[in-house]
């Protein structure tokens, strides 16, 4: 449990890449992401909640455009 989220898996670079990673391949491009990151210039996307579908309204939408169909 790496994260603290008792159902969350982890994984590594090696098993997302499907090769073998170094420590020293990934020390360089790791510690750029570091510094872009500690000094504000890491680009990241939006992963507020706000910015996710809302599930509950793609449902209520998904079942009205159902019923719509069958009318």
């Amino acid at each position: 449990m790496a994260c603290g989220i008792d159902d969350a898996d982890v994984t590594t670079l090696s098993l997302e890449l499907g090769r073998d990673v170094t420590l020293e391949e990934a020390e360089v491009p790791l510690l750029r992401a570091l510094d872009d990151a500690l000094a504000g210039r890491l680009i990241v996307a939006d992963h507020t909640f706000a910015s996710a579908p809302d599930p509950g309204k793609q449902a209520a939408e998904a079942r009205r455009k159902a019923r719509a169909a069958h009318e």
